[in-house]
């Protein structure tokens, strides 16, 4: 079973698990019949209730809902359906089409609307469209999980190497120094530059929330100076 959304995502020729909901009998029928000429898995309900509950039950690759439904309608099941899955396309059907009703269905988060009777022709077109833009969202959200990691690394460094650096230095002077005096500073310098280091480990492990900040090479790397405790 491939998971819209999910990495991997789900290719136009795979078979599908599709869950469909509509208050017609024969509508469903219909609907069936058409998924399972294109090679797919079809699950029904009869109506928005039945739609969540299969929802929460099983695994499906996409949705697709009637509108106009009693007691709940399809905008009403979109919403709750973003809440359990949101990763999963989501297509309206209908016979009352508009474009107003079109309009709203995809403001309010529809991946796609189409009007009855349903082609299997542009119903298969319309579904490898919003499946390759889940697909595409998953790999933009991937890329800027990948992004904000190299950030994350490139602040460290940044951070890390100038009390490195000063510890390094220190511990040379130390090694041939014989003056007592100038020894306790060096030692000073040390535990300085330590708790500094302890100090940015400790951001990096409560870091909730960040900024970038503009570093040399024509790189954004993270402030860590912003973080989770920092106005607590």
């Amino acid at each position: 079973m491939n998971q819209a959304g999910t990495s991997g995502g789900v290719s136009q020729g795979e078979p599908l698990r599709v869950l469909a909901a509509d208050d017609s009998a024969t509508a469903r029928q219909h609907l069936q019949g058409v998924l399972e000429r294109l090679g797919h898995q079809a699950l029904s309900a009869s109506d928005g209730p039945r739609l969540l509950e299969l929802l929460g039950q099983e695994e499906v690759d996409l949705i697709l809902c009637d509108l106009m439904m009693p007691g709940m309608d399809g905008l009403e099941v979109l919403a709750s359906a973003r809440s359990l899955k949101p990763g999963i396309p989501f297509i309206i059907i209908t016979s009352h089409g508009s474009l107003d009703s079109a309009v709203e269905a995809l403001r309010q988060g529809a991946d796609d609307y189409l009007a009855k009777p349903v082609e299997a022709e542009l119903l298969a077109h319309r579904m490898a469209a919003a499946l390759s833009k889940r697909q595409l969202e998953a790999s933009q959200r991937e890329r800027a999980k990948l992004e904000a990691a190299l950030a994350t690394a490139g602040a460290a460094a940044h951070q890390i190497n100038q009390p490195l650096t000063t510890l390094l230095a220190t511990a040379q002077l130390m090694e041939n120094c014989q003056d007592p005096a100038r020894n306790a500073r060096y030692c000073r310098i040390i535990a300085t530059q330590s708790q500094r280091l302890g100090d940015i480990v400790h951001r990096l492990v409560n870091l909730t929330r960040f900024k970038t900040v503009a570093y040399p090479g024509n790189t954004e790397i993270l402030d860590l100076d912003l973080d989770s405790e920092k106005d607590s």
